[in-house]
């Protein structure tokens, strides 16, 4: 299965890390004048989350990241992220 990220509506795209066979993070992203990123995925495997995320954008035009809920499988970016180029983004929690 691998790490890989498909365009699931026009600008809208899911970023799928894959851990084991059997086990996916996903996070969303939404490209558009201020992109968004729903979801981070865990710590542990943002650099994966990451890497896909530069696939489709450059990191430092991230306007913003969105959280639907606050568990540490949806927040990786909130730990080791933040020691990217990423610092500019706003966060928001739903």
């Amino acid at each position: 299965m691998g790490d890989r990220f498909a365009e699931i509506a026009p600008n809208i795209y899911c970023l799928r890390v894959s851990p084991t066979p059997e086990f996916t993070y996903n996070s969303f992203l939404i490209v558009d004048e201020r992109p968004t990123l729903i979801h981070t995925g865990r710590a542990k495997y943002f650099d994966r989350t990451h890497n896909l995320l530069c696939q489709v954008l450059k990191p430092e035009s991230l306007a913003y990241i969105a959280f639907s809920h606050f568990e540490g499988m949806n927040v990786g970016l909130l730990s080791s992220g933040l020691k990217r180029p990423l610092t500019r983004c706003r966060c928001a929690v739903h």
